[in-house]
């Protein structure tokens, strides 16, 4: 894997290898992966390019912003956005997620925050 490597797929990659869906994880993925995301004003433009290989995305809105119209086109109905309280951090959306979803809770989820590309290198 390069370095040029979005850090959320390393991650996921990682995790992959460790529950079952480490040949062809990426693919694999893409329909039966999911990624949960705490959003509140942070850029989303990341999104284009990783949603796509989940089986769906579903983003936390706490500050009451709307996703862009872009990222929601282009994601169709793979894209959930969910109205989220702004309380709790990112834990709470977390939790608000796993509870919401407790009898359909994909075979594995990532769950980060809108504000990834600030907290890993993207070089």
């Amino acid at each position: 894997m390069s370095r040029s490597t979005f850090p959320l797929m390393h991650c996921l990659l990682i995790a992959a290898a460790t529950s079952g869906l480490a040949s062809n994880a990426t693919g694999r993925c893409a329909t039966r992966c999911e990624l949960v995301i705490t959003y509140c004003d942070e850029p989303l433009t990341w999104l284009l390019k990783e949603a796509p290989k989940y089986r769906r995305t579903f983003v936390y809105a706490k500050c009451n912003i709307p996703v862009a119209k872009a990222i929601r086109i282009h994601l169709g109905t793979r894209l959930e956005v969910i109205p989220s309280p702004n309380v709790g951090g990112s834990t709470y959306a977390s939790l608000q997620h796993i509870v919401r979803r407790y009898d359909n809770l994909a075979l594995l989820t990532v769950f980060c925050e809108a504000a990834v590309h600030r907290l890993c290198h993207m070089d």
